[in-house]
């Protein structure tokens, strides 16, 4: 449960919601998105 309100993420996952509307038919998607985290580079930069 994110309790940091709806400008501060606390848990790493947003939620996206997009209304459609066409004609007299009206769609919701809503999603969930997780933001992940990449190993480390261990290799050497140049």
């Amino acid at each position: 449960m994110d309790t940091g309100g709806g400008f501060n993420d606390t848990n790493g996952r947003i939620i996206v919601t997009s209304v459609g509307v066409k004609g007299a038919a009206t769609r919701t998607v809503r999603i969930v998105m997780r933001r992940i985290t990449l190993p480390p580079l261990v290799a050497a930069l140049e």
